[in-house]
């Protein structure tokens, strides 16, 4: 009677467990890929610069950070109060006890492209009087355009003509006034990839 109970009852375990098996290997099946979106945010709490980092097709958010984030990052922190299956931010530890924000989120979207493959820039002529002031955005505009570099190129004519050009990445690029004793006013040209968040 003993034998037959033990018998019985492995069987019900074996099954269970192929159960179970099958039930997760069917979750792995259809875990699906998105595109997903990658910013960086860094500088002081009041004046942080945000910029676009890529656009990758994995399954998670945490996944899409994971491809893009530094060697250095390694203790970095995963804000579960605010992950979801579509939004991830993981932050360096120094933002939580400093003013500087330092972290990389990622987001379900995507890059906006045309027919030629170009992308879709914002292009801003802006000044800002110190670090701690506000940014005054002067002009703006929307350009199509193969990178950050090769837009902003195109705006540096007449007066812009000798300003220095910074490139962060092919997404984001400025180009900005040399200051002078006369006037200590930050003047640059801003030149941003344009997103669309799903």
């Amino acid at each position: 009677m003993f034998k037959k109970f033990t018998a019985v009852l492995l069987i019900l375990l074996v099954s269970q467990g192929v159960t179970m098996n099958s039930q997760n290997k069917s979750k792995e099946k259809t875990k699906q890929s998105h595109t997903f979106i990658v910013l960086h945010t860094s500088g002081n709490v009041r004046n942080a610069q945000t910029i676009f980092i890529g656009e990758i097709d994995t399954t998670g958010p945490v996944e899409a950070i994971e491809k893009f984030l530094p060697d250095y990052s390694k203790n970095w922190v995963v804000h579960t109060d605010s992950k979801t299956e579509f939004y991830a931010r993981v932050e360096s530890p120094s933002s939580f006890v400093t003013d500087i924000v330092n972290n990389y989120s990622a987001q379900k979207g995507h890059l906006l492209r045309n027919n030629k493959k170009e992308l879709f820039f914002l292009v801003e002529f802006i000044s800002q009087e110190n670090f701690f002031s506000e940014k005054i955005v002067h002009k703006s505009e929307k350009i199509w355009g193969t990178n950050a570099e090769a837009v902003l190129k195109k705006q540096l004519k007449g007066k812009y003509q000798k300003w220095p050009l910074s490139l962060y990445n092919q997404f984001y690029a400025e180009a900005i006034r040399p200051i002078s004793p006369e006037n200590i006013t930050k003047e640059f040209i801003r030149v941003s990839v344009i997103y669309e968040l799903d």
